[in-house]
């Protein structure tokens, strides 16, 4: 019994070291602490653009609409404590606004104190500076213009949010799969005897040029840029005449008829080839540029978009009675009325029938979020869908049918 004891006593005496010397040095005790985290002991501190981040930010001010649309796409939302008012994605617009990139509050972000801001230029250096004498670091950063540059600012920002190795090979991995996304929409276009022109109009009235990565969305949607060989979104409206595009494609915010009376009776115009689309589209580097490059395509090869699924669906099934019976009824436990925001057994289901297809870029949690939506969307899209990011009946029969199309790049590591 003595010895039973003493040695009971011994275990209380080594579990309190070990406690000790963990919590005097910092470490986690996975056993005390239920975090699921995968961060690394080598994240932090992290040195990005020369400022040296001690510890993982919990309080970060996003100034740029496309630097929100990354973070989201990253999935580090929940570090954003404020935003301008531009940040419009519905993972954050419930945040507190600092003003518009316009009109920035520095007393506000002063009243904030948050950890970190990240910015696009839209603070000017005394500003930056007046930031920096309270020990409130500003870092900017400029709109990839090309893949390697995507690769960049991914792994940059997922330092900042995650450390130098989970949040750097996240960034990689993120901005991977959203290129592989493009990738698979480009492989679909179908091919044709001559080359389809286009263009894009900001709302000031520039053109997205060879130089920047909105240009090479155009080139993804299976068309030619007639700004390729132009810069800095500088095109002569002579040399639009003389490219006469297929296809003009402007922002919602930009005034086409500025445009038609100096362009003349071009192709576009003649076969009103013109195509308003939302100005977050092409301005943004999330998500984004995946619903820009299917907008364009949807509107050029419109028999991609065509929603002949069923047809489809049903002539294959006309091949073998049993295919029919088994492909043509949902599971029994899956409602049919599934709606964003939902949460539940269902949404469950049809997210892990997206995942076993390779189209979830996250784990499925039975929540019909933005990162549903975007699987449905790509579902819809390789399976020759009209794309709406719905789950309706149609949609659903098809994902549950043995005829669904797995995505030949997964949108996830498993």
């Amino acid at each position: 019994m003595f010895k039973s004891n003493c040695v009971k006593k011994l275990r209380f005496v080594i579990l309190f070291i070990v406690l000790l010397v963990c919590i005097i040095s910092g470490c986690s005790i996975n056993f005390l602490k239920n975090d699921d985290s995968s961060y690394s002991k080598d994240d932090y501190p992290v040195n990005i653009q020369g400022t040296k981040i001690n510890t993982q930010p919990s309080k970060v001010i996003v100034l740029s609409d496309s630097l929100a649309d990354v973070v989201v796409s990253l999935g580090y939302e929940d570090q954003l404590i404020a935003k301008t008012e531009e940040c419009d994605q519905s993972e954050i617009k419930l945040l507190e606004n600092v003003g518009s990139k316009n009109n920035i509050s520095i007393e506000k972000i002063k009243e904030i104190n948050p950890d970190l801001i990240i910015d696009s230029g839209n603070l000017n250096d005394s500003q930056i500076q007046d930031l920096k004498n309270i020990n409130i670091n500003v870092m900017n950063f400029d709109m990839a213009k090309n893949r390697v540059e995507l690769e960049e600012l991914y792994s940059e920002l997922g330092s900042i949010f995650a450390g130098a190795k989970t949040g750097y090979n996240k960034g990689l991995k993120v901005i991977n799969n959203i290129m592989l996304t493009l990738d698979d929409i480009n492989r679909i276009i179908p091919t044709t005897d001559s080359s389809i022109t286009a263009c894009y109009i900001y709302e000031d009235g520039s053109f997205a040029t060879g130089n920047m990565m909105s240009g090479k969305l155009i080139k993804l949607a299976g068309m030619l840029n007639i700004g390729e060989g132009d810069e800095d979104g500088e095109i002569d409206t002579e040399i639009l005449n003389i490219s006469n595009p297929d296809y003009i494609f402007y922002s919602n915010k930009y005034d086409i008829n500025e445009i038609k009376g100096k362009i003349g009776l071009v192709e576009a115009v003649k076969n009103n080839n013109l195509y308003e689309m939302e100005d977050n589209l092409m301005l943004r580097q999330g998500e984004s540029m995946i619903d820009a490059v299917s907008f364009m395509v949807e509107k050029v090869f419109p028999e991609l978009a065509k929603n002949n699924s069923s047809s489809n669906y049903e002539e294959k099934n006309n091949s073998s009675t049993d295919v029919i019976e088994a492909s043509n009824e949902l599971p029994m436990s899956l409602s049919k009325n599934l709606v964003f925001g939902d949460a539940n057994d269902s949404v469950l289901q049809m997210e892990k029938r997206l995942d076993e297809l390779n189209y979830m870029p996250t784990k499925p949690n039975g929540t019909f979020d933005d990162k549903t939506v975007r699987a449905i969307k790509d579902f819809q899209f390789i399976n020759n869908m009209v794309t709406t990011g719905q789950a309706d009946e149609n949609t659903l029969r098809i994902l549950f049918s043995d005829y669904a199309i797995v995505r030949p790049d997964p949108a996830r590591t498993k």
